[in-house]
C-alpha cells in the first residue's frame, strides 16, 4: 500500500511541477503582452521586458496552485485507471479511498506553501516588478514612502509630514507642514487631513503656529502650494499587491483609526487567508472526478476538471466583486464559494467506488 501511494504521489508531483511552471510562464507572458503598450514608448529593452515577465512568475505560480492541484490529481488517477492499475489494486482487495490519504496531506502542504508565497515571496517580487515599471516609465528610481511616516520635501523651504496617504481619495491624514528658511522655522501647520484640489493641497481643521509673528491661529481650512501632487504619493506608497496578509491587516487598522473604512481591503484580507486552502479541496475534488462512474476516459475527466475549476474561479471572482462594491459582507464574499465547494466535495467522496 505505502509503495503504491508513493508511486502515485511521485507521478502527481511530476505533473504538478511541469503544469504549474508552464502555466506560470504562459500567464506571465500574457501579462507582459498586456503591458507592452505602456512600456514600449519608453524603449525598455529585451532584458528589462524579460525581467518584468519573470518577476511576475511567483504571483501566477501562487494563483495556479489550486487549478494545477485539481488537474494533476485527475491526471494521476486517470492515467492509472487507463493502465489498469486501479482495477488491479481493487482486485487485490484494496480500498481505493486509502490512496487519497497522502494526496490530502499534499493538499495541506500545498495550502501552506500557497500561504507562504502570498505572505513573503509574491509581495517582494511584485514590489520589484512595480519598481521596474516605474524605472522604465519615469526613467528614475521609485521613491519609497512608508505609511505611518511619510516625509516629502516641497518648494520654497516647505517640508510635509503625513501619517497616511489614502490613494482612493487623494487624501493625506494627520498632516504637518514645516516652512524653513535659512535653517530657521517660519511656521508649522498642523491639520487633521489634506485633500488635493485644483493643483493645491487643501488642509482641514488647521492650527497655524506662526514663529515670525509669535501667534497661533486656528482655521477650518487653508491651501498650501509647492507640495508634490498625489501621483508622487500613490507611486511611493506600497500597493495592496505588495503587502502580505499581516502588513495589509495593519494598513487596514490604520485606515480604520483614521476614520476611513474600505470594504475592498476587508475582502482582500479574508480572500488572502482563505484562498490557499483551495488547494486542499481541489485535490479532493480531482480525486472524486477521476474515479467517478461514467468518467472512464482520462481526457473526459481532465475536461470536467478544467470546467469545474473555471466555474469555481468565475463564481469566486463574481462574489469578490460583490464584496468590493459592498453588496455582500466581506466574510460571505470571500468565504461562501470555497465553503460550498468543500461541502460538496466531502459529500461526493461517498460516490467514489471502493
Amino acid at each position: 500500500m505505502i509503495r503504491l501511494q508513493k508511486y502515485f504521489l511521485k507521478q502527481f508531483i511530476w505533473y504538478f511541477l511541469v503544469i504549474t511552471t508552464g502555466l506560470s510562464l504562459f500567464f506571465s507572458a500574457i501579462q507582459l503582452i498586456d503591458k507592452l503598450n505602456e512600456l514600449m514608448p519608453h524603449h525598455p529593452g529585451l532584458l528589462r521586458l524579460a525581467a518584468y515577465s519573470l518577476l511576475n512568475m511567483p504571483m501566477y505560480f501562487m494563483y495556479m496552485l489550486p487549478m494545477s492541484a485539481l488537474i494533476c490529481t485527475i491526471l494521476t488517477f486517470a492515467v492509472a485507471s487507463r493502465r489498469g492499475e486501479i482495477i488491479a489494486f481493487k482486485a487485490a482487495g484494496g480500498d481505493i479511498r486509502n490512496l487519497l490519504v497522502p494526496f490530502l496531506v499534499t493538499g495541506v502542504i500545498l495550502s501552506m506553501v500557497n500561504m507562504a508565497l502570498g505572505e513573503y515571496v509574491v509581495p517582494a517580487f511584485n514590489k520589484d516588478a512595480n519598481d521596474l515599471v516605474y524605472r522604465i516609465r519615469e526613467d528614475k528610481t521609485r521613491i519609497r514612502l512608508q505609511q505611518g511616516n511619510i516625509w516629502i520635501r516641497g518648494k520654497n523651504g516647505l517640508i510635509l509630514h503625513a501619517d497616511m496617504f489614502i490613494p482612493d481619495r487623494n487624501m493625506l491624514k494627520k498632516v504637518l507642514v514645516f516652512k524653513i528658511i535659512d535653517n530657521r522655522p517660519q511656521y508649522i501647520i498642523s491639520a487633521k487631513e489634506a485633500e488635493w484640489n485644483k493643483g493645491k493641497w487643501v488642509l482641514k481643521d488647521v492650527r497655524w503656529y506662526d514663529f515670525v509673528n509669535r501667534r497661533v491661529v486656528d482655521m477650518s481650512r487653508t491651501d498650501v502650494g509647492g507640495i508634490s501632487e498625489p501621483e508622487v504619493f500613490s507611486g511611493g506608497v506600497s500597493k495592496p499587491d505588495e503587502m502580505g496578509i499581516i502588513e495589509l491587516y495593519n494598513y487596514r487598522n490604520r485606515l480604520d483609526a483614521a476614520g476611513y473604512r474600505s470594504s475592498k481591503l476587508d475582502v482582500d484580507i479574508l480572500s488572502r487567508f482563505i484562498y490557499p486552502f483551495t488547494c486542499f479541496f481541489m485535490v479532493l475534488t480531482g480525486f472524486i472526478i477521476a474515479l467517478m462512474r461514467g468518467l472512464r476516459s482520462g481526457m473526459l475527466s481532465v475536461a470536467v476538471g478544467v470546467i469545474t475549476s473555471l466555474l469555481y474561479w468565475f463564481i469566486y471572482t463574481f462574489m469578490l466583486s460583490l464584496g468590493y462594491s459592498g453588496v455582500v459582507p466581506p466574510p460571505i464574499a470571500a468565504g461562501l464559494v470555497p465553503m460550498i465547494f468543500l461541502i460538496v466535495s466531502i459529500a461526493m467522496i461517498k460516490k467514489v467506488p471502493r
